[in-house]
């Protein structure tokens, strides 16, 4: 019988123990894990006596399976991959939905079949069957239902594979069976080395190598673990320790020939490191106590943990701490800095004279890290291979093919078809993407929408972009309704699937777009780029593949095929392998297969949780399962002759959540371990959003340790960095800081001469001295000097920029609110992202286009003003539903609430203007004369011809302005007097402010009320007033009593002449009270009125000659309850900083009348800020 050795060894001589088993068996086979078999040829070849591996047999798992396929035939049977197992199960949780009791509501979870996959293999590595899970009678109800569903799911799974498939467990088995035939094994040395416990996988294959009588087997069998039983830190170990107890039970229950030898040989490292990787996780947490017991015998498979913890105390108390100098410890403010200091430890090291390809670095923390010092290690010029394993849906062209499918098969939902165009795999411009998701967005773009074409606004200046964004749409959305067409057929089969959605891929010219991406990596020698796009179009071909294969000649329902894909995408994960020779490994601590490193930093060492919520069944579930398993199988095991040969099911199913935490402990030993000549130990305090992050206790008690030996060794903290101008960009960084935090300091470095003092002094020298980072250098020292925030463009930028659009009020007033907002819109036009909602401004523009239709079809009567209700709504009908008509596949009309909003805008332009009208009919009364009257551009009706507003700048630049005046009345008296009064419609109820005026913000109704001064001759001003358009509702059922309070609330405000005659005839008006108290004007003289128009004029001469001059200081003015950053656009590209000094929002303060015109805060034009 072939005897079964198991080596035990600590981390360090695991390679040293292969490699003397190597050098001395005459036929070696080695198996080991998938990472490890290139890790594992390079150090053969480095340290093997041989020097070559051309005779010597690596295997990992898979390619074990493919060299015994290979020698024995492939087989009647297909194998199918993870992806195609995740199909299988995806399939089966939608089809059988009705019939789950546990998942019902979940299967719609793209994790869910991976997760259920994976517990499937676990239950069929452990020989377990659906029908045992059934046998099975938990006192949960909850987990019964969960293990009923799985029992049948996987009986629906083994249904599929028996039709001539085999998944990854089943090609295993397969190839262990099948192992002997293909003389792998015949009279060689099976060395299995590097797992991280001895699994059922390996028992199985030590079951075929070391039970063979007919002379196919192995010649030994040794079995090198990482494992220690006797350490101070053997906690860390014990799933490995708990498998080698649990082998050794079996094999003395076969009669096997077996031994247990501790390997001692462990490579040179320096004693202060090997104190560490000894005692690093000493005293951690001791699993429970767990013995197998039946009549004739008493296995331990772990001690009682209080005597052992007892017993790790005893010998730590008398370990001896050699000299630590070579161990240092860094606590991080932040992981931010904890990457900066790793890039400085690893320059350090590097300018010592050691090798970038002679140090590591092991990731611990796996949320942060990962995507953040990549970034780091890359702006300081350190040369890295980043060994990570990463999701196939952070490529582009992933999410593009995902988008895609869920495009098909949740019809055409808006999100996933903008996902789809952000891909940059369709073909169309940023620029297109951004004015088609606005145009979706805004218009309610959304499933069957997108395959109608787009509305053609009425507006001119828009018509041309909706019918560029039409064609577009049109070319993205044709061909995927044409592949939807051809998939739903019911007679569309895996294979035909699978060939159409290539088909759709290569037409959209993917192919080609990868291939240009890649000319553009290779000119940057992004060779890890290139890598791994061609890994994710060679998944995606994969998962087709598998489709064509799996499903081949039988139908495939369209939303089978993409809830299929779906899943594998969202569990497929790529390769990152090295690229560089000459750099740094940065890998996860179980990444590394080495027999060690000079130089090792070990990141994130933070209190990590294990999540139970990680796969199907909970560590309670499972710990009630392996009991059950346990208690079947002992009448079984008691008659040794019955147990002989027979399979039983073992009772380990995976590994409890206790299990888990050690090996994420023994990854990070493992990691310290590779340290040969120096180590760094780090974590960090918070994430750089500030999540708090907790040093683990292994980090805390070691920084203790060294404290007391090395104090200098132990460094950072949260209010020190220990950061080093390292490299430039990071120097600059922290030399910014630095200058804020001392500026007004006589104790800043700058006055300092200690070494460190000096450092940061001469970094700040050279960098100032440097023809590259000097401008930079120079923009940092500038702003120390900043109060407020304040920016200016250049006059000629200004002109520029600002030359498509024309001087208006409404622009004038925006300025006034904020330079920096005017700048954004006017000056780069930028808009904020639409959406699906009917605006105010939309509904303003009803209600002036309603009010406009209807005064001038009204005045056209003979009977003007004194038209009969029916002839007025009969009148006001037409126009409404001309106008509404327009809202038909808007918003408006999309659903319940919505239509309730635009029958609430009708009932407002019905309101108003029959208020409107009871005040046109009393007599004397103000009459309109026109409406949407222009000024400064030709009026089209040819009625009225109102000049442009002009203005002359502090520079001399004359500006002219035009507009449009919303409504103009006239009256004309007994004695010849003719009289105008501005009218502006307005949603609300607002009043003329003295303040608002001279800072700017109030501008319109002054400025309307010049322009008509300048073009009505033989008309005087009566005044400018502000007319309610809106719905009002009154609690009452007396006509009379709601038509009074109606005017009442509808009542005009503004400024008005302070005459009794022309009051009456303008009513109904709100004339407010003369109070030194505020700043409303309302009632004033003729020479108050011009004089409010001066001051109006004044602003707006201000106004644009900053505006000319390129003044964009983001300087918000608040007028009224709500500060204007409340309702801002541009929020996301604001410059105004609160925390800076000096920077605070202006407010205008309307208790008093202010005599003053720099409210906003910004100078007068002949002013220039610092």
């Amino acid at each position: 019988m072939t005897p079964v050795r198991i080596v035990t060894t600590r981390a360090p001589g695991l390679i040293p123990s292969l490699i003397r088993e190597i050098d001395h068996a005459p036929n070696p086979v080695v198996l080991v894990p998938e990472s490890f078999t290139l890790a594992c040829e390079t150090e053969i070849v480095n340290r093997s006596r041989d020097a070559g591996i051309f005779d010597l047999n690596v295997f990992s798992p898979s390619s074990l399976i493919r060299e015994v396929r290979e020698m024995t035939g492939r087989g009647e049977k297909k194998p199918i991959s993870g992806d195609g197992q995740n199909m299988i199960i995806s399939r089966i949780l939608h089809h059988d939905r009705e019939e789950l009791a546990y998942y019902r509501d979940s299967v719609a979870q793209p994790t869910l079949a991976a997760k259920i996959a994976a517990q499937i293999d676990d239950f069929a590595r452990a020989r377990l069957t659906p029908a045992f899970l059934r046998e099975y009678n938990p006192p949960s109800r909850r987990t019964g239902a969960k293990l009923q569903d799985m029992a049948m799911i996987w009986d629906e799974y083994q249904r599929i594979l028996e039709k001539g498939f085999e998944d990854t467990v089943g090609q295993w088995m397969s190839a262990v069976r099948m192992i002997r035939k293909s003389g792998i094994l015949r009279r060689s040395q099976l060395l299995i080395y590097g797992f991280d416990y001895i699994t059922h996988d390996i028992l199985s294959l030590v079951e075929e190598a070391a039970f063979a009588g007919d002379g196919s087997g192995a010649d030994e069998v040794v079995i090198g673990l990482i494992s220690d039983d006797v350490g101070q830190d053997r906690d860390i170990f014990r799933s490995a320790n708990d498998s080698v107890r649990a082998l050794v039970y079996y094999l003395k229950r076969r009669d096997a020939a077996w031994s247990v030898l501790r390997e001692d040989l462990m490579p040179r490292m320096d004693a202060g490191i090997a104190y560490v990787e000894k005692n690093i996780y000493a005293l951690g947490a001791f699993g429970g106590e767990k013995i197998y017991e039946n009549r004739e015998e008493k296995v331990v498979i772990r001690e009682n943990p209080g005597a052992v913890q007892q017993a790790a105390m005893t010998e730590l108390a008398h370990t001896w701490v050699p000299d630590l100098s070579h161990v240092r410890l860094y606590y991080a403010k932040n992981s931010y800095l904890e990457c900066q200091h790793a890039c400085q430890t690893l320059i350090g090291w590097h300018r010592a004279g050691i090798p970038w390809e002679d140090m590591a670095v092991a990731v611990c923390e796996q949320n942060t890290l990962p995507s953040l010092l990549p970034l780091t290690l890359s702006a300081a010029g350190i040369p890295f291979n980043a060994k990570q394993d990463q999701p196939v849906l952070m490529s582009g062209y992933a999410q593009y093919f995902l988008s895609l499918l869920r495009v098909l098969r949740l019809n055409y939902c808006r999100e996933d078809v903008l996902r789809l165009m952000k891909t940059g795999f369709t073909g169309m411009t940023p620029r297109q993407v951004m004015d088609m998701e606005n145009y979706a967005r805004e218009n309610g773009i959304h499933r069957t929408r997108w395959l109608k074409p787009f509305r053609i606004p009425e507006k001119e200046d828009r018509k041309e972009t909706v019918r560029e964004l039409e064609e577009l749409r049109r070319r993205l959305i044709e061909p995927v309704a044409e592949l939807k067409k051809q998939l739903s057929r019911k007679d569309c089969t895996g294979k035909q699937a699978a060939a159409l959605l290539f088909g759709f891929v290569t037409e959209a010219g993917v192919y080609e777009r990868l291939q240009a991406q890649e000319e553009i990596l290779a000119a940057q020698e992004d060779d890890l780029s290139i890598d791994r796009n061609r890994q994710v179009w060679t998944a995606v071909n994969d998962l087709l593949d598998t489709v064509a294969t799996f499903i081949g000649d039988e139908p495939l329902p369209l939303r089978d095929l993409c809830v299929m894909l779906e899943s594998s995408l969202a569990s497929r994960k790529i390769k990152s392998l090295p690229q560089l020779s000459g750099a740094v490994m940065v890998a996860p601590p179980q990444m590394f297969f080495s027999s060690g490193v000079r130089c090792m930093i070990v990141m994130g060492l933070q209190e990590n949780e294990i999540s139970a919520a990680g796969g199907i069944l909970s560590e309670h579930e499972r710990s009630g399962l392996e009991e059950f398993i346990e208690a079947s199988n002992q009448a079984f095991y008691r008659d040794r002759e019955a147990a002989g040969g027979a399979e039983r099911p073992y009772s380990r199913i995976g590994q409890s959540l206790m299990d888990l935490a050690a090996r994420q402990k023994q990854d990070v030993y493992q990691a310290v371990s590779l340290a040969r000549q120096e180590l760094m130990i780090s974590c960090s305090g918070a994430r750089p959003s500030g999540g708090v992050m907790t040093p683990s206790t292994a980090f805390k008690r070691l920084s203790r340790i060294v404290g007391k030996m090395n104090p200098a060794n132990v460094t950072g903290g949260l209010m020190e960095t220990d950061l080093r101008p390292f490299a430039p960009a990071f120097a600059l960084e922290a030399l910014a800081v630095r200058l804020r935090e001392t500026k007004d300091s006589r104790e800043g470095f700058l006055q300092g001469e200690s070494p460190e003092d000096v450092l940061w002094q001469n970094a700040l020298s050279a960098l100032y001295r440097s023809e590259e980072w000097k401008k930079k250098t120079e923009g940092v020292l500038n702003g120390l000097h900043v109060a407020a925030p304040s920016a200016r463009i250049t006059p000629e930028q200004a002109r520029l920029l600002y030359r498509t659009h024309g001087m208006t009020i409404s622009r004038v007033e925006t300025f006034g609110s904020c330079p920096w907002r005017h700048f954004l819109q006017y000056g780069l036009d930028l808009f904020p992202t639409g959406t699906y909602a009917f605006r105010r401004d939309e509904q303003g523009t009803f209600n002036h286009d309603v009010l406009q239709m209807f005064l001038e079809r009204a005045m056209r009567l003979p009977e003007w003003p004194d038209l009969s209700e029916e002839t007025q709504t009969r009148l006001l009908n037409q126009l409404l539903r001309e106008r509404a008509a327009a809202w038909e596949g808007g918003i408006l009309t999309s659903d319940t609430m919505h239509r309730y909003q635009g029958a609430g805008i009708i009932r407002g332009v019905r309101t108003a203007v029959a208020s409107m009208m009871r005040a046109f009919r009393r007599k004397p009364h103000f009459l309109p004369m026109a409406a949407e009257v222009p000024f400064g551009t030709p009026d089209p009706s040819g009625k009225i011809s109102l000049p442009a507003v002009r203005i002359q700048t502090g520079d001399g630049d004359l500006v002219a302005f035009s507009g449009r005046i919303d409504r103009i009345d006239t009256l004309e008296t007994g004695d010849g007097k003719k009289y105008f009064l501005i009218v502006d419609n307005k949603m609300s109820d607002k009043e003329v402010r003295w303040n608002s005026v001279e800072a700017g913000l109030q501008l319109q109704l002054p400025l309307y009320i010049r322009a008509a001064r300048l073009g009505l001759d033989g008309y005087e001003a009566a005044g400018g007033l502000y007319q309610p358009v809106r719905d009002v509702l009154v609690p009452s059922e007396d006509a009379q009593v709601i038509t009074e309070e109606i005017d009442t609330r509808l009542r005009t405000s503004g400024m008005i002449l302070d005459e009794e005659w022309i009051r009456e005839a303008a009513r109904p008006v709100k004339i407010a009270k003369k109070q030194t108290d505020n700043d409303t004007v309302s009632a004033v003289t003729a020479e108050e009125m011009a004089g409010v128009e001066e001051s109006a004029l004044a602003a707006v001469t201000e106004r644009v000659t900053q505006i000319s001059r390129g003044e964009v200081s983001p300087r918000p003015v608040k007028d009224g309850m709500e500060s204007p950053c409340a309702w801002c656009d541009h929020a996301e590209a604001c410059r105004f900083d609160s925390t800076v000094p000096g920077c605070r929002i202006a407010e205008i303060d309307h208790r008093r009348r202010s005599e003053n015109t720099r409210i906003s805060g910004l100078p007068p034009s002949g002013q220039k800020t610092d």
